[in-house]
Parts: C-alpha cells; structure tokens; sequence
C-alpha cells in the first residue's frame, strides 16, 4: 500500500473527504446513518428473490419426499423382508436415514429464512376467480 510520503497520523481534509465520501466515508458512515433511526433503516427484501429460494427449497423437499414415499412403499409389500417402518430407532434402512437428513438440512433452511413460509390455504377463500385460476395454474 502506498503511503504517498504521509505518516500514520495524516487524515484527510475536509475538501478531500466532500471530494471522495465514497472513499474516505463510505459505507462505514452509511450504516452509522441507517442505524441511527428505525426511519432510516430500510432494507430491501429481495422478495421475488427470495421466493424464488424458497420455492427451490421446496421443491427439492417434495422430491425427497416423493423419494421417501417411494422407499417405503417397496418396504411395505409382503414378498420383501420385514423392515420396521414404524420407528427411527430400528429402522435399518440407510437409503430412509440418508433422505431424512438431507430433508432436515434443507427444512433448516427453509425455515430460517427471513420471510417464514406459511400456508396460503387460510387466504384462498379471500381470493377472486381470477387469482383464484392463476393459483390453480400454478399449482397444476
């Protein structure tokens, strides 16, 4: 880094601040601004960003689960041994542990995240027949 023949102790003019804020102020002195008032903090949401997120999350947990229903459908026929499918503590199948786990880290996530999922059954009868369509598009 260069120096420019200053010493440690040189701090900028008020000119040289007014003339670079961006350098000399920058993003230190702007969240100093932001925080100094709950009307300055505003923070954007990322909302389409983060519903797009969410829903990969989603749909990575449906495939596990799909995955799950699967496995354990195999192990409920009568021509298979017998795998107990009705406790964690005996259960042997590894490929089920393997598939829970990876459903559990992905359920951390998606409901850590800062806009909690929620069910959007409690609002559908509040909906129109158009968003009522465009809903049943959607999830068709």
């Amino acid at each position: 880094m260069q120096s420019h023949g200053r010493t440690k102790s040189w701090k900028p003019s008020t000119v040289e601040i007014e003339s670079k804020a961006w350098k000399y102020l920058g993003y230190q002195s702007f969240s100093k601004f932001v925080a100094s008032d709950n009307d300055f903090f505003t923070l954007r949401r990322f909302g389409a960003l983060t519903a797009r997120v969410l829903l990969g999350l989603q749909d990575q947990l449906s495939q596990l689960e799909e995955k799950l229903d699967v496995l354990e459908k195999q192990h409920r026929r009568g021509d298979i041994f017998d795998i107990h499918n009705g406790s964690f503590r005996q259960d042997t199948l590894a490929e089920r542990k393997k598939l829970i786990s990876e459903a559990q880290e992905i359920l951390v996530k998606y409901s850590q995240s800062p806009h909690p999922p929620q069910s959007t059954l409690p609002y559908l009868n509040k909906l129109n027949r158009r968003q009522m369509n465009l809903f049943s598009n959607i999830l068709s």
